[in-house]
């Protein structure tokens, strides 16, 4: 009996134990469970994270090279573009002039795509007649020729050559068109050219000399070039190259008008300051004169070069008059003083006041150019 309820006490206990054990087994592997969840979350949080700085870090490496590109394609282009050749199509546009802009001459130059070039030369003196042309004399040259392909020198700057240059009349020749004594002469502005220049716009100016700066018409505050430019090395003439533009020749004009004024301007202050002799105001009134002649020439050049003919023969005809009734007036303005020391100063004051007059009456025949 004693031997049963061991037996069964025994078994109670073991049972115990192995229930025990089975519990704190599943324990373990609930706990177990558990640390595997949470190592499972921390493993997903950790390669979202690494996830997300990666796409992080791609993003600015994105950004950084794509910043890096925008430099690189900017530093390209920008020495792309300083290193582009120069050719004469860049300037197959562009009407080169060489004037001193107070005068009645002016030479035109343009230079197509493959280096050919024309042009023409034209000085006019209308009150410089004589025996079968009563309509004043021009000197005038129509040219054309070829000039060499240009060498580089530096980014703003190219060399070329006249290769030909062909007058359309000889140098020396002379006849009477339309009452107007036309002499034939070579291109002003391209004699003794043994070397040619072209600059671009942006040239540095400082090694310009003032003989360039003057036909250029630069001020010493212009540090850079504003527009294309062919200088003549030898004799140091400068060609100004500008897109033509309609309306720019009277506006030119204008420009030009009111420049000889603001010069005449200071010379008629110092007739009336009473501090010349008459030797001076005389001098000075022919100067005065001078300055507006010029400018009746130069504009007189407009005229024949934009006017249709029709048009021309017209104000060629009212022109003719005009002279014979300046002189007149002059004349007889003068009259009371002829033979005197005041003579002059009279004469030429008459006469500067005509042409003054009779420039800007011609300017209007422009306005449309």
């Amino acid at each position: 009996m004693k031997k049963i309820v061991l037996i069964s006490m025994l078994g109670l206990l073991l049972f115990g134990c192995g229930q025990a054990q089975q519990d704190i087994k599943e324990d373990i592997q609930t706990k177990q469970a558990e640390q595997s969840d949470a190592d499972d979350k921390d493993n997903v949080e950790n390669q979202n994270n690494k996830e997300e700085s990666d796409i992080d870090a791609k993003s600015n490496q994105k950004e950084t090279n794509t910043e890096s590109d925008q430099n690189q394609e900017k530093d390209k282009d920008q020495k792309e573009t300083k290193n582009i050749d120069f050719a004469f199509a860049d300037v197959s546009d562009i009407e080169f002039t060489f004037a001193s802009g107070a005068g009645g001459w002016s030479t035109y130059l343009y230079i197509e795509e493959d280096g050919t070039f024309y042009g023409n030369f034209h000085d006019s003196d209308m009150g410089c007649t004589g025996e079968g042309y009563p309509g004043g004399t021009i000197y005038y040259c129509d040219f054309s020729g070829k000039f060499t392909n240009p060498v580089k020198i530096d980014d703003d700057t190219y060399q070329f050559e006249i290769e030909s240059l062909k007058c359309e009349k000889e140098e020396g020749e002379e006849e009477i068109i339309d009452e107007i004594l036309y002499i034939y002469s070579y291109p002003y502005g391209l004699d003794d050219a043994d070397k040619l220049y072209m600059y671009l716009p942006g040239k540095d100016t400082k090694d310009f000399s003032e003989e360039l700066q003057m036909w250029l018409f630069l001020s010493d505050d212009e540090k850079e070039l504003p527009f294309f430019a062919i200088y003549n090395e030898n004799p140091e003439y400068g060609f100004i190259g500008y897109q033509f533009e309609s309306g720019s020749v009277y506006d030119e004009i204008m420009e030009n008008l009111q420049h000889v004024k603001e010069e005449t301007d200071e010379y008629e202050e110092s007739l009336e300051s009473g501090l010349l002799s008459q030797i001076e105001m005389n001098q000075t009134s022919q100067t005065i004169f001078t300055c507006w002649d010029n400018e009746l020439n130069s504009i007189w050049n407009d005229i024949k070069l934009y006017l249709p003919e029709e048009k021309y023969n017209i104000v060629l005809s009212e022109q003719r008059e005009w002279i014979q009734k300046k002189d007149a007036k002059a004349e007889a303005d003068a009259a009371d003083c002829e033979g005197g020391s005041l003579y002059p100063t009279i004469y030429y004051g008459s006469e500067s006041e005509s042409t003054r007059e009779r420039c800007y009456e011609l300017a209007e025949y422009l306005k449309d150019y």
